[in-house]
C-alpha cells in the first residue's frame, strides 16, 4: 500500500525513522530470527546456573555474594554494549547477564530474611520479590525512554548498568548502617 510506505518513511519527532531503523538487536548483533530459541535457551541457563551458584556463595559469605554479584551484573550489562556487534559475543553476553542477573536473588532473598524476624519473614519476603518485580518494570521503562529518545538499542545496556551500580550503593550504605546499630548493641 503505497499510503503505508509513506507513512513508514516519516521520520518521527525525535528525528528518526519510525521503521527500517537497523538498531535493534536483530541488526546490531546479526542475529537471526530462526536462533532465537536457542539464545533464549542459553539465556534460560544462565538464570539456572546464576541462582544456583549465588545461593551457594551467599552461603558462605551473604554480604560479599551480594556486591560480588551486583558487580557482575554491571559488569555483564557493559560487556553488552560491543558484544552487540557480534553473534556470539551476544550470546555469551545474554548467558552472563542471566547468570549475574538471577546470583543476585538467593544472596539477596536470604539478607532480607535474616533482618525480619518471626511472622515477618513471610511479608519481608514478598516484598522482596515485589522489589524484583517493580525493578524488572522500571528496568524496561528506562531501557524504552533511553531508545524512544534516540540513544538507541546499543546505549541501553550502559543506562542499566546504572541500576546495578545504585543497588551497590544502597546495600553499601545498609551494611553501614547495619554495622552502626550492631555497635550499638554490643556498646548497651
Amino acid at each position: 500500500d503505497p499510503a503505508q510506505d509513506q507513512v513508514e518513511e516519516q521520520p518521527d519527532p525525535g528525528g528518526r525513522q519510525q521503521h527500517g531503523e537497523h538498531d535493534d538487536l536483530e541488526h546490531l548483533a546479526v542475529l537471526a530470527g530462526h536462533h532465537a530459541q536457542d539464545r533464549q535457551r542459553r539465556g534460560g541457563g544462565g538464570l539456572i546456573v546464576g541462582n544456583l551458584v549465588g545461593g551457594k556463595l551467599a552461603d558462605r559469605n551473604l554480604i560479599a555474594t551480594v556486591f560480588g554479584s551486583l558487580i557482575a551484573l554491571g559488569v555483564a550489562l557493559v560487556f553488552t554494549m560491543p558484544a552487540l556487534q557480534s553473534q556470539p559475543a551476544m550470546v555469551i553476553a545474554v548467558g552472563l547477564i542471566g547468570a549475574a542477573g538471577f546470583a543476585t536473588v538467593a544472596p539477596l532473598q536470604m539478607w532480607v530474611l535474616s533482618k525480619a524476624k518471626g511472622a515477618g519473614q513471610s511479608l519481608a519476603s514478598s516484598f522482596n520479590i515485589a522489589a524484583f518485580n517493580l525493578g524488572n518494570a522500571i528496568g524496561a521503562w528506562a531501557g524504552g525512554v533511553v531508545i524512544d529518545h534516540g540513544a538507541g538499542l546499543h546505549v541501553v545496556p550502559l543506562v542499566a548498568a546504572l541500576f546495578p551500580t545504585a543497588a551497590i550503593v544502597v546495600a553499601f550504605i545498609a551494611t553501614r548502617i547495619g554495622n552502626k546499630r550492631n555497635v550499638v548493641v554490643v556498646a548497651a
